[in-house]
């Protein structure tokens, strides 16, 4: 059973008071925001002092990720971010003069003021995701409403009067979200700010910033997984528990079936086969053009797909890939031979780790009684002959209950990430 992993709130309170000068983005009650899957948001003087500081007050994260604009830590309790520059692509639209100005000591805690926390909300879905955040209308009107002045103040700092001016009717008309129509101009105001005041710096961060994510796409930090095995093995039943109980502030899960589907993205949500065992297989030379557009359709859905979504913060995971096309190729309608599938497959990208699932073949036919229990043996001495000896297999045997099964899954996968941060 995946056990939620309680918040060590003594060294968090620890770590933020050894900083020697830090304040609240947002969600200032982040005991309640990490419980709710949230995480905690902090501008710092110095990223490099404060994750000195984190590491020993707090102790090493699962998985750390560093973009030109924020440093994140993934704990297994929770997630942090620490920035010590309020930018986009290398822009800064809020200094780090107008965050001292706007910090608030709240019995302790270090927060920004409403008028600079709404403006951050704002601008930072906007300007990085393209989308505004409904949740974020309540700051937004406070700001409005309690600290006019100094949220005028803010806004025309980061994209002018004129801009300002709109951007203030829309948030005193309750119509904020209407911001999205203009994200271009808004962008666009930021580099020419940016770009008037310091023009080299601008086009070194800008650079910078694609640089950096340019090494993250090649060296992901999040892993990916594929689940083999016969029908009825429990491999939906494993992925489906996986996704409801896996802490959402260490990753999102991107579940996928078969194939990326780039080149036929029209068939990836259609009608599933009902009993794929009794098609009519396609001929040699069908099968063989057929091997090669699946085999482009999966190196092209890597690079354009599958490898963004792990410079990202998702973990994909694929139920049936590329391989199960060599152990039942009847499912596949496959007669191209299993030594060219095999080659061609030496040229993918692996998955992290893949999970093969085996069960009583007894209880797997229970499941699926449109396959005989005799191939079910077969299929399943096919699977393990395939890849047990394949580097970075993890056997699950799943006729224990559904919650061990899935604890050997998070375990490796917790071990994947391991790997991968090293």
């Amino acid at each position: 059973m995946i056990e939620k992993i309680e918040i060590p709130l003594d060294k968090i309170n620890t770590f933020l008071k050894s900083l020697p000068n830090y304040v609240f983005l947002r969600n200032t009650n982040y005991v309640d925001n990490l419980n709710k899957g949230g995480d905690i948001d902090l501008w710092v003087e110095n990223t490099r002092e404060a994750e000195s500081i984190l590491f020993k007050t707090v102790g090493k994260p699962v998985l750390s990720i560093k973009r030109s604009y924020v440093w994140s830590y993934y704990y297994e309790w929770g997630s942090l971010d620490i920035t010590d520059d309020i930018q986009w692509h290398g822009c800064s639209f809020i200094s780090s003069e107008d965050i001292e100005d706007n910090i608030v000591d709240l019995d302790g805690i270090k927060k920004l003021s409403i008028a600079a926390e709404a403006v951050i909300c704002w601008f930072s879905s906007l300007i990085y995701g393209g989308f505004y955040k409904v949740r974020y209308n309540t700051v937004i009107q406070k700001a409005v409403l309690e600290e006019k002045e100094n949220f005028t103040k803010l806004l025309n700092h980061i994209v002018g009067n004129s801009l300002s001016t709109n951007l203030l009717n829309l948030a005193l008309l309750d119509k904020a979200s209407d911001s999205v129509k203009i994200i271009r101009k808004i962008k666009f105001i930021l580099f020419f700010k940016s770009f008037a005041k310091n023009p080299f710096k601008t086009i070194w961060e800008f650079c910078k910033h694609y640089i950096v994510e340019l090494k993250l796409r090649l060296n992901p930090p999040y892993p990916w997984f594929a689940f083999v095995g016969v029908d009825g093995s429990g491999k939906s039943s494993v992925i489906a528990e996986l996704s409801e109980k896996f802490p959402s502030s260490l990753a999102r899960l991107k579940i996928e079936h078969w194939r990326p589907f780039i080149l036929d993205s029209h068939k990836k949500h259609g009608k599933p086969v009902t009993n794929p065992h009794d098609q009519i297989p396609h001929n040699k030379l069908r099968s063989i053009l057929k091997l090669f557009y699946i085999y482009f359709d999966w190196l092209l859905g890597y690079y354009l797909n599958i490898i963004n979504f792990r410079a990202k913060k998702d973990i994909v995971i694929y139920d049936r890939f590329y391989m199960d096309l060599c152990v039942d190729s009847i499912r596949y309608r496959y007669q191209g031979g299993k030594i060219l599938a095999e080659f061609l497959f030496l040229f993918l990208p692996k998955p992290t780790k893949t999970f093969l699932l085996i069960s009583d073949p007894e209880g797997i036919w229970k499941r699926k009684s449109e396959i005989i229990p005799s191939k079910i043996v077969e299929l399943q001495e096919k699977y393990l002959a395939t890849f047990e000896k394949k580097k970075n297999t993890v056997i699950v045997d799943t006729k224990v209950p559904l919650t061990e099964s899935v604890d050997i899954v998070f375990k490796e996968i917790l071990s994947a990430f391991h790997d991968l941060s090293r």
